[in-house]
């Protein structure tokens, strides 16, 4: 075997094991810490993994850039699923039965300025299109992508097999966009941008049928839509 070749077969396995890792985090760990604390708890993990992965990686190799083409494609990332927006907030209006909203949710706004954007979006990426995507994985990173959320599917009762197939391809297009713009800000911003928008199409839903909360009997931990689980 060439030096070459024992380097690729190193990376699968590193790449494989590591995958292997976030989803036992958060399959098995992250359900242990109290609800209210998750979101804290997976933001530290994403954050302590990238930083034992700059022991082997520079900054740029992990996406950890900023630049104005990174600004430009962030705010276009923005703006991008403007079209998915509104499909989720049809399919909302038009759901027979509630959509359930996390269960210790005390204000709509925790949920849109933390929950998302920084215990999902922003740990989500920092695991599969920082470090992950710096092994050179993609389809390990996809699929890990995918698996990382049949947990919270089988807990909302969403079918959990169609929902680790979409977000498997979910997890190609944000590794896609990573690799075009070389930064994991852009799509940082565009996993954010979806969530967000799924979010706020329930919350608008909801309040239209008259209901401002929660149903404390329910025990959710995420919203769901057609588009499938949209935050934690």
């Amino acid at each position: 075997m060439t030096p070459r070749e024992t380097s690729a077969l190193q990376n699968t396995a590193v790449a494989a094991a590591s995958a292997a890792g976030m989803i036992a985090w958060n399959s098995y760990v992250l359900p242990l810490v109290p609800a209210r604390r998750r979101a804290a708890a997976n933001v530290a993990a994403a954050v302590a993994t990238v930083a034992l992965a700059r022991r082997r990686f520079s900054a740029r190799e992990l996406g950890l850039v900023w630049s104005p083409s990174v600004a430009r494609a962030s705010a276009i990332a923005a703006l991008a699923p403007a079209p998915l927006w509104v499909a989720s907030a049809i399919a909302a209006r038009r759901a027979e039965d509630h959509v359930r909203l996390p269960d210790d949710l005390i204000h709509p706004a925790e949920w849109l300025a933390w929950r998302i954007p920084v215990g999902t979006a922003i740990s989500e990426e920092l695991f599969f299109r920082s470090v992950l995507h710096a092994l050179d994985r993609p389809a390990i990173s996809a699929a890990a992508f995918g698996i990382w959320h049949a947990r919270l599917a089988h807990t909302t009762g969403e079918p959990v097999a169609a929902v680790v197939a979409a977000t498997t391809a979910a997890g190609v297009m944000f590794d896609l966009v990573r690799a075009r713009t070389g930064s994991v800000v852009v799509p940082m911003v565009l996993h954010a941008s979806i969530n967000l928008g799924g979010a706020v199409a329930v919350l608008l839903a909801e309040r239209s049928r008259g209901r401002s909360d929660a149903d404390p009997e329910e025990d959710a931990e995420a919203a769901t839509t057609p588009l499938g689980t949209v935050g934690g």
